[in-house]
């Protein structure tokens, strides 16, 4: 995978929950309703924020784990350094 191909999730659940804010912000200004497919499509944004936000932790936790192991020396003659290279998307 290149670097390219990587989905920054912590970027991307700021600017999809964005979307979902704007979207419940457009209220009707004639009766402050929203409609029903504003309301569905500002919950579905919502969702797929948390989704991002989740996988994001995800990959913080990964790092997290890689740096463990090699402080505790579980693995002999182990470099860290490709593996979180490779989680944080900056493969060569």
């Amino acid at each position: 995978m290149m670097a390219s191909d990587r989905i920054d999730h912590a970027a991307e659940a700021r600017r999809v929950a964005g979307i979902a804010d704007a979207t419940y912000e457009a209220i009707d200004p004639r009766n402050g309703e929203m409609s029903v497919a504003q309301m569905i499509e500002a919950q579905t944004l919502a969702h797929v924020a948390q989704v991002h936000a989740t996988l994001a932790l995800v990959e913080q936790q990964r790092v997290m784990n890689i740096l463990k192991v090699d402080e505790m020396g579980l693995r002999a003659n182990y470099d860290p350094g490709d593996e979180i290279r490779e989680a944080l998307g900056i493969c060569e």
